[in-house]
């Protein structure tokens, strides 16, 4: 069966190139008959037209010019004809020589021409002349018409000797070596099978018959036949690379060494063919069987040196055609895939850890080679292969990396950030030197240094981790960005920005970049997660600054994005050491202190955020950057956020302390920030949202200071309530409880009152409705907490106290509105007349 069905191999092998013939006899075939086919038509036009001359006596000149027209078309529709399309001409021709005949019988009938007077065929493309012996049209002027573009001639079809000389003098020779091959491969296969031919012989006589076919060729060549030449060098090396390939593996008459001894001799003198007869089938032909005799010589033995040395030595010679063979760049990567296969396939198979240093060694070695053909051809001048070219070094230097990685990941990562590093230094190396000898490649120059600078990212990130790596990673990307901005390279700068980006995620997601873990080797502001975060913030922050002082269009957003990033970065720093710095207090703790801790915590966060929004402001009034200004609200909006929902309650209300405690000093250092926030907005910007945000804050400050004021009077409260609780159930102390209840809502109200009071005085004192409007209103909810809740729950002496406060407070504001309300209302007239006035002055200086 094994026989039957290579002999049905080898007969499909062997009809097809007769197939192929065929198909193309016929094809010549067609081709014939159809240029006899156009001949005779051309000459049953031209017999019509003479009849149609001869018969049309007494006709006009316009009738004369369509003939003309007519026959000035013939050889155009005689040429398409000829091409084989014969169709589209044909009908056109019919189609004049139709409106023709009409024509001619429309018109008086004139004397018949000779046929001496035919006229000759009209140039392409000059107008149109009337034959001899007719009257020319009369002189019509008329407006020029429009002229349209020439079109483009169509490609010259192949003649009929370019087709015989194309089909008998390259594809007849391709097919006949190839069938020779299988001609010599039935004849040994029969020879075999009847035992003619002793094994020695056999494959003396492939060597013999290879040579020989080389000699030919040889002569051949030497005589001027050189496809044919290029067909018998091709079947004598195939016959020699089968000869060895079978006295190793199929006789065993030489050891594996003499057979790749061989081969290789074999594939060297291909490539020297290909170079000296100019033979790019010849030279794929000998890199085919280069790269196949480690496969058809394989024995299950990892032979790594001799077989690493063997394709470095292949792609050697491959790079040295290349040197003087500019065209054949399709070799190229050819062997770069088929090497790094070849590698990755041994390495799959054989590798073992002792066979490291051997294994990093040949990796490198095959990107060197590579490496060194890429920077000698980015030497040359640009040409059309370029994006080839770009492919070819992206490929060798995503393998090196993937396969090194892989190589080095499990023991030797430091080789492999050593590694790297030096592969990015020698990028670095020949993006210099290719500069300095072609400054004009722009494109090789942007490729060689964006690989350098890749390689060196990558080594840092084999090389450390964790913090360290962030670090390391903030430097290279505040270098890539500032080389990239000093030297107006496009590719390096956006590679910073992208870095920048992979470091902050990374930094997100690094053990520990929020949460300490291990709190017994925990030091506040001194530990790697305060260097990484500073070192982004400070590249983030240089950056800005040569983003700012960029001519770069991308500088608009880029250099807000390294504000806004360098905000976010202090911002969660200084978050996360102080949140450590309390987690360090709870260690070993009771529940108790965990919750005590954890209260305080919460609220110098508040007083942390306060702060960086005052620091922010003053920074972005400084520096003229609205960024930071921007980061300044939104922290001072998440402070308040904690401020009013947990600064109304101490948790827990045994460990308060009245006026001496963190929850008061928090927020007073958030009312002190928020007083100060207004005087740092920019003064000259009269823009709607600064005023509103003036006005905002205070209000806000207003309604803090009166949380911060009603929390402690609660909370005074509630600790003496907590102390009376913990003595026990008992009458005295039920009695107790509920005069502390009524003590504390009237205080609460009392509190509420004055506070009012106090607002709408300075209102009225200083003019500012806002403060009188929000002290309405606190009016109103004391106003409803004392005829709804007082009323109803408070004792009798309790509820009189606070309905005469309430009442004498209330009386007290409308005498005062009475009696100074022109006074009011004056000063708010010229205070927004003056408003208006500074308006129109900063828009006429605008």
């Amino acid at each position: 069966m094994d026989d039957i069905a290579i002999a049905f191999l080898l007969g499909l092998l062997l009809l097809s190139p007769l197939v192929v013939l065929i198909i193309l006899i016929v094809k010549v075939s067609q081709v014939g008959t159809r240029m006899k086919h156009a001949e005779t038509r051309l000459d049953e036009l031209r017999a019509r037209l003479d009849a149609l001359q001869a018969g049309s006596a007494g006709s006009a000149a316009p009738a004369a010019t369509e003939k003309k027209m007519v026959v000035s078309d013939i050889p155009a529709s005689a040429t398409a004809a000829a091409a084989g399309t014969t169709a589209s001409p044909t009908i056109s021709v019919d189609a004049t020589r139709s409106e023709a005949v009409s024509t001619a019988a429309a018109q008086p009938a004139v004397p018949a021409e000779s046929p001496s007077t035919t006229p000759a065929a009209t140039p392409e493309g000059a107008p149109p002349t009337a034959p001899a012996g007719l009257r020319p049209p009369p002189r019509v002027d008329k407006a020029p018409l429009p002229t349209r573009p020439p079109k483009a001639a169509p490609a010259p079809a192949k003649t009929k000797a370019e087709w015989e000389s194309l089909i008998g003098g390259r594809w007849l020779n391709r097919i006949g070596a190839v069938a020779l091959i299988i001609a010599v491969g039935f004849f040994l296969n029969y020879a075999f099978d009847r035992n003619w031919i002793s094994e020695t012989v056999r494959v003396l006589l492939g060597g013999a018959a290879g040579l020989g076919l080389l000699a030919a060729g040889w002569r051949f060549e030497k005589r001027g036949y050189q496809v044919f030449a290029q067909g018998l060098l091709g079947s004598g090396i195939a016959i020699l690379y089968l000869s060895v390939y079978a006295s190793f593996n199929f006789y065993h008459l030489v050891p594996q060494i003499g057979a790749f001894v061989l081969m290789s001799l074999v594939t060297a003198l291909t490539l020297y063919l290909a170079v000296h007869y100019d033979s790019l089938a010849v030279s794929l032909l000998g890199l085919a069987g280069g790269f196949l005799t480690p496969v058809m010589l394989n024995t299950g033995v990892a032979n790594e040196v001799g077989l690493f040395t063997y394709i470095a030595l292949l792609n050697a010679g491959v790079i040295a055609v290349l040197l003087r063979k500019d065209a054949w760049i399709v070799l190229e990567p050819i062997s770069l895939l088929a090497t790094y296969l070849t590698y990755i396939a041994w390495y799959d198979t054989y590798y073992t850890h002792p066979d490291f240093g051997a294994t990093l060694f040949f990796l490198v070695l095959f990107w060197g080679l590579f490496f060194v053909m890429e920077t000698v051809t980015a030497t040359r001048p640009p040409t059309k292969d370029t994006p080839i070219r770009h492919f070819i070094a992206a490929t060798n230097a995503g393998f090196f990396a993937a396969l090194l990685h892989t190589l080095t990941s499990t023991t030797y990562d430091a080789w492999s950030g050593l590694a790297l590093l030096l592969a990015g230094l020698c990028y670095l190396a020949a993006f210099f030197a290719v500069r300095e000898r072609v400054p004009e490649q722009a494109d090789t120059h942007a490729r060689i240094l964006v690989t350098g600078a890749a390689f060196i990212v990558l080594a840092t990130g084999t090389q450390f981790d964790s913090f360290r790596l962030i670090t390391a990673w903030s430097v290279e990307a505040w270098a890539l960005t500032w080389i990239g901005l000093r030297f107006q390279r496009r590719h390096l700068w956006v590679g910073g920005l992208a870095l920048y980006a992979v470091a902050f995620f990374t930094l997100l997601g690094t053990n520990g970049s929020m949460i300490w873990t291990d709190m017994p080797k925990y030091t506040f502001l001194i530990n790697e997660r305060t260097m990484a975060f500073t070192a982004l913030a400070a590249a983030l922050c240089l950056s800005y600054l040569g983003w700012r002082q960029s001519p770069e269009k991308a500088s608009r957003h880029a250099a807000p994005a390294m504000l806004y990033g360098f905000s976010l970065v202090v911002f969660l720093l200084l978050t996360s050491e102080l949140s450590d710095l309390f987690r360090s207090y709870m260690e070993a703790r009771e529940w108790a202190m965990i919750q005590g801790i954890a209260y305080q915590l919460t609220v110098s966060i508040a007083a942390l955020w306060a702060v960086l929004a005052v620091l922010y402001a003053a920074a972005a009034r400084y520096a003229r950057a609205p960024q930071l200004l921007h980061a300044g609200l939104i922290a001072m909006v998440l402070s308040l956020c904690i401020a009013f929902t947990r600064g109304i309650a101490y948790d827990p209300v045994s460990w308060h302390t009245p006026l001496f405690n963190p929850r008061l000093a928090a927020m007073l250092v958030v009312l002190l920030a928020v007083a100060a926030l207004p005087r740092l907005l920019p003064a000259a910007d009269r823009a709607r949202w600064i005023e509103q945000t003036h006005t905002s804050l205070r209000v806000v400050f207003v309604l803090l200071l009166l949380t911060l004021i009603t929390a402690e009077v609660r909370d005074f409260f509630e600790l003496r309530l907590f102390t009376l609780a913990a003595q026990g159930p008992g009458a005295e102390v039920t009695r107790m409880i509920e005069q502390l209840g009524n003590e504390k809502q009237l205080s609460l109200s009392g509190v509420w009152l004055f506070f009012s009071i106090v607002l709408m005085t300075f209102g009225l004192l200083r003019g500012r409705r806002v403060m009188r409007v929000v002290a309405f209103v606190l009016f109103g909810i004391s106003i409803l907490k004392i005829f709804i809740y007082d009323l109803s729950y408070l004792e009798t002496l309790y509820r009189i106290i606070s309905f005469a406060a309430l009442g004498l407070i209330l009386l007290l504001v409308s005498f005062l509105f009475q009696r100074y309300k022109d006074v009011i209302f004056g000063e708010e007239e010229a205070r927004s007349e003056k408003r208006e006035e500074g308006k129109e002055k900063v828009e006429e200086a605008s």
